[in-house]
């Protein structure tokens, strides 16, 4: 008899399913980045003549929109915390039971993708501030539902030893997203062709909600909140290579809905009921857990419960750790940080642009040594270097030095992109127990946006305080975490149960 953590290949149905998931993320990714290129063209404090003879003579001036909409630097900060609220209000609903319990994994990024198109297309046909912050709130709303969604849905199609490789590729889509951003910027970061950066948006959220059509539920899901156990194994085995250890993890996966009948749908019981289970060809009932654990239901009993106490802080230190180590005061004021020390005869939007590439070679070069090396050691790598990068930053900006800031920018980008980028929504379901992954993935991501808005709003803030100083806050943080994630984050690679990660682990 095969064991359960026999390892698979990667099948097609597996790439395709984990392609759509990270067009998820791409899009994250591009809402991080749209706003910085256009950012004082779009605000009225800045003019670059487009391509047109007049600005009545393109598209939107025969829609009788305004050519930019005038708001103060309060405003701008506040567009950006309205994605980043939308993202945290988004992930937390999409924690509670009731949601992520009764729509699935597949269903929810659809509503995402849709809503993506929304945020996106009112943004590109706004006439005010108002609008402006409503469609950011969506397009944040989007985003936090989406990075809750997107890694449970592939970490639960991707058999345990190649969870590494397919969960890189969602920070991968980000990285893509950010590129896309800035090169397309190059194109319509004028007077008049600002708002097309948005009718872009549009067009990839309404991509993604037509290519969702495509891809494949969670096999764990349909298992455990909708008895469809025929459902689960035709697409488990259309992604797994094993059959005996497919049929192991089919039967894992009804032994941890078994004990909580009224989880499972009338027809789950009817199966039950004429005995169709048992005798299905894919289920073997050699190994079953005889007691699982009832599914942790929302955020207070996974942070009271002594049972998770271990999980919880190891998922709130890598998921704050990915914003608060500064990446994107990178990615959301990085032409502000740039243009106050690269000479005037510098394009900056071809470093930013420069940056994103670089964050997706990076990304890219790094995901096949996820699972071989480990998790950890390139958490505690990324997150020392960004944390000596950020030093180099700050001496370029105080000495007015561009090539020692550009040098710090790239270096940073790099770190964060080995590790900090990828590793933790890739993590918390690893991390997690099976019966608190959808409350830990909501909590962790929650948490990630909480730090995303300290991020967006105080980044302003500090840099006006502090002026080049500011990233020497970046510097405290990486150390903070350096030793947070040494002492209370263990390893997850080549483990397939929870127990096999936390068994000993000892902070």
């Amino acid at each position: 008899m095969s064991s359960p953590n026999t390892e698979h290949k990667i099948t097609w149905s597996l790439v395709w399913a984990t392609l759509v998931s990270c067009m998820s993320t791409l899009q994250f990714g591009f809402h991080l980045a749209v706003f910085n290129a256009p950012q004082a063209i779009l605000s009225c404090h800045k003019s670059i003549p487009g391509p047109f003879p007049s600005y009545e003579d393109t598209f939107w001036g025969h829609l009788n929109l305004d050519q930019c909409i005038r708001m103060g630097p309060t405003s701008t900060a506040y567009i950006n915390t309205m994605f980043t609220l939308g993202g945290l209000i988004s992930s937390t609903i999409v924690g509670f039971r009731t949601v992520n319990g009764n729509f699935g994994r597949k269903h929810l990024q659809k509503i995402s993708a849709f809503t993506f198109f929304l945020g996106s297309a009112l943004i590109s046909i706004s006439k005010n501030v108002f609008c402006l912050e409503s469609g950011r709130l969506l397009t944040g709303f989007a985003a936090g539902s989406s990075m809750v969604t997107a890694p449970i849905l592939v970490s639960e199609l991707t058999p345990y030893n190649h969870r590494g490789l397919m969960g890189s590729l969602l920070q991968f889509g980000v990285a893509i997203g950010i590129l896309f951003a800035q090169l397309i910027a190059f194109l319509w970061s004028n007077d008049q062709q600002w708002r097309n950066l948005f009718v872009a948006g549009a067009f990839l959220g309404l991509l993604q909600f037509a290519l969702m059509f495509t891809t494949v539920e969670s096999p764990k899901w349909l298992i455990m909140e909708r008895g469809d156990v025929s459902g689960a194994s035709e697409i488990l085995h259309s992604v797994r290579t094993n059959k005996l250890a497919t049929r192991h993890e089919i039967n894992h996966y009804r032994s941890l809905s078994s004990v909580e009948p009224s989880r499972n749908s009338e027809t789950a019981h009817l199966l039950k009921s004429q005995g169709e289970i048992a005798s299905s060809p894919f289920v073997d009932t050699i190994g079953a857990d005889p007691q699982p654990e009832p599914a942790t239901s929302s955020f207070a009993n996974y942070v009271s419960q002594a049972k998770y106490r271990k999980e919880w802080i190891a998922v709130t230190i890598i998921m704050t750790a990915q914003q608060l180590c500064g990446m994107n005061a990178i990615t959301f004021y990085g032409v502000s940080v740039l243009s106050n020390v690269v000479p005037a005869s510098t394009n900056v939007l071809i470093l930013t642009s420069s940056l994103a590439l670089t964050n997706v070679v990076s990304a890219l070069a790094v995901s096949p040594f996820i699972d071989k090396w480990g998790r950890k050691p390139f958490l505690l790598l990324s997150v020392g270097c960004m944390a000596t990068c950020s030093v180099v930053i700050s001496a370029g900006l105080i000495q007015q030095k561009d090539a020692i800031a550009a040098l710090g920018c790239f270096g940073f980008v790099v770190a964060y992109s080995i590790g900090l980028g990828q590793i933790p929504f890739l993590m918390v379901s690893e991390l997690s127990s099976s019966e608190a992954v959808g409350v830990a993935q909501s909590f962790g991501t929650s948490l990630n946006w909480m730090a995303n808005i300290c991020v967006a709003f105080m980044f302003p803030i500090l840099q006006e305080l502090l002026h080049g100083w500011v990233f020497f806050v970046f510097f405290v943080l990486g150390v903070f975490y350096f030793g947070a994630i040494s002492w209370y984050v263990p390893e997850t690679r080549g483990k397939a149960e929870y127990h096999e990660i936390w068994h000993g682990f000892v902070s």
